[in-house]
């Protein structure tokens, strides 16, 4: 069993030079983990999405390891809940983007449940496309048109605004 300690008790990680055994092209990457009922419920939804096969793939795990946007993703079997708390985002450069993202999901079968143009939501207005995946987790494809709105909150066609946002 490993025994865990914190850095600070021992101070070894101001002096370690141990670099990632996983290379990505940015200084730090997010990671989500996101349990599943059933992992081939939601892998091919995942695939279309980030354009790409998992990286890794086990009994009942996918691992993908993308460059654009800089994520460290899992999916592992045994859990998940049809309604979460909250969604998932991909913000992009480029309105035209969003596009190559609908027509890739679309073209696979998925739909794309609400398209918004120009739309006043948490702080900020965008051009943003919101899918659900296969066991109800809710992701936003966006590009931000005008942030630090502050006067802008969610407005009447805003996808959070059953939730409330900010």
């Amino acid at each position: 069993m490993m025994q865990t300690q914190t850095a600070e008790s021992t101070g070894q990680f101001a002096a370690s030079s141990y670099r990632s055994a996983v290379h990505f092209s940015t200084k730090s990457r997010p990671h989500i983990r996101l349990a599943v009922p059933k992992l081939e419920q939601v892998l091919a939804f995942y695939e279309v999405l980030f354009d790409q096969s998992p990286s890794q793939r086990g009994d009942g795990y996918a691992r993908f390891e993308l460059e654009n946007p800089p994520l460290h993703f899992t999916l592992v079997e045994g859990g998940g809940s049809p309604t979460r708390d909250g969604h998932f985002g991909i913000q992009l450069k480029y309105t035209v983007e969003i596009k190559e993202f609908q027509d890739r999901l679309l073209k696979s079968g998925y739909d794309i449940s609400l398209e918004e143009v120009e739309t006043a939501c948490c702080f900020s207005v965008g051009n943003k496309v919101w899918l659900t995946d296969p066991i109800g987790t809710l992701w936003e494809i966006y590009v931000l048109i005008e942030e630090n709105a502050t006067d802008v909150r969610c407005g009447p066609t805003c996808a959070c605004e059953s939730e409330g946002c900010g």
